[in-house]
């Protein structure tokens, strides 16, 4: 057999990450759209206490990433780790339907719910070094974008619909159901052989990495890292504040959340595929910055729309900020630190969680005035559009 790549999405260990991540992400983007409405209707938190929320939460599932990861990396032990935040996933999820005190939920989030969110930085570290020993297609990895998007196109929707005839308690549970099939998968079609798939002389190659393109690449890293963290940031506030800005501040009812959520997902799915395709010929640092360009513009026409029809129509716009750095960012990290596909991809994903952390403190500082924080975010965004242009002349001369 030649060395030719082959077709990823034909191959078997690729329909089995892709489902795997499909029905983990069906199961968290049930909720995840409704968890600000959660915390400020059902539990009565305050902006500040909603920012604690999302900061803390955001530590906990760092230091659980590098703790794990670290583990990872030692003992190759994807299915036991995968299976251990989906478990997780499911008990925290189920006691948030019976919670009705704030710090019942905090806690949960920062213990169950910190060994959750490794899930997705598990498949797609596991994904990147199972393709790359079985010769598939090295756009694999972030084809798997496409996955992810179409669960959010279909979770959000019937998460709206479990929410209008069971309130939280009822989505909650559903949530948590649906990490049980997600468990139940990985069972099902992922033998125990799967665990190891590497012989002995492919681990010791594997870790023969050259260690210098840490000390040679250290600045732009760190520079690239903090670039991300921004856009993460601005990521993550728009998705915690938007449903608050549609229901409390334009008066719109709680299904519109569920609604525009599965818009931007079923927007993503064709774009995340147009951009893969066009970063075979693109260089993909253009493609990040037409990214922020985007996202810069979205922000900017969400201040002065008030129409919930033209908000959804904008969110394709937000649909190409988000799908080119989050699609295509992991590919940006794992080229930067090649064959360290566990280091790169979860330093690619502790970008989310540190925007996560800087995202609440923004939330809590400027509590109830939106247009104020949708300035500042569009500052951030063309800070790092200006940033991200410079390294990159660094990087080429």
């Amino acid at each position: 057999m030649n060395n030719k790549k082959v077709m990823k999405i034909n191959h078997p260990y690729f329909i089995r990450v892709a489902l795997l991540l499909f029905f983990c992400q069906i199961a968290a983007s049930m909720t995840s759209p409704y968890i600000s409405v959660f915390l400020s209707q059902k539990i009565n938190a305050t902006n500040e206490q909603i920012g604690i929320y999302v900061s803390l939460s955001s530590i906990a599932s760092m230091l659980f990433s590098i703790l794990i990861a670290t583990v990872i990396d030692k003992t190759k032990k994807y299915k036991c780790w995968i299976s251990i935040s989906i478990f997780s996933a499911a008990i925290g999820y189920f006691i948030y339907s019976i919670s009705t005190v704030y710090m019942q939920v905090l806690i949960v989030s920062i213990t169950l719910l910190g060994v959750a969110t490794c899930l997705t930085a598990l498949i797609y570290a596991y994904a990147k070094d199972l393709f790359t020993q079985n010769n598939i297609d090295e756009e694999a990895v972030s084809s798997l974008r496409v996955f992810v998007s179409l669960a959010w196109v279909i979770g959000p929707l019937l998460g709206a619909y479990v929410y209008e005839k069971r309130s939280y308690e009822g989505l909650f549970k559903s949530c948590s159901t649906g990490y049980i099939v997600a468990w139940t998968i990985l069972f099902v079609f992922w033998g125990e052989r799967n665990n190891n798939f590497k012989d002995e002389e492919k681990d010791k190659n594997y870790s023969q990495v050259d260690e210098s393109v840490f000390s040679i690449k250290r600045v732009y890293i760190a520079c690239y890292f903090s670039i991300f963290v921004m856009l993460q940031t601005i990521n993550s506030v728009l998705n915690t504040n938007i449903p608050l800005y549609i229901t409390e501040i334009l008066g719109f009812e709680n299904k519109y959340v569920g609604w525009i959520s599965s818009l931007n997902a079923i927007m993503e799915i064709p774009v995340t595929m147009f951009f893969l395709y066009i970063s075979q010929k693109k260089d993909i640092r253009k493609l990040i910055s037409f990214g922020m360009v985007n996202g810069i513009i979205f922000i900017f026409l969400l201040m002065i729309v008030k129409n919930i029809f033209f908000i959804m129509g904008i969110y394709v716009i937000k649909a190409i900020f988000v799908s080119i750095f989050m699609s295509l960012g992991i590919a940006f990290f794992q080229d930067m630190i090649p064959k360290k596909y566990g280091v790169s991809t979860i330093l690619y994903t502790n970008t989310t969680r540190v925007g996560n952390m800087v995202s609440g403190a923004l939330i809590g500082f400027f509590t109830d005035n939106y247009i104020q924080l949708f300035l500042v975010l569009i500052i951030i965004c063309f800070g790092c559009l200006l940033a991200f242009r410079f390294v990159n002349n660094k990087v080429e001369s």
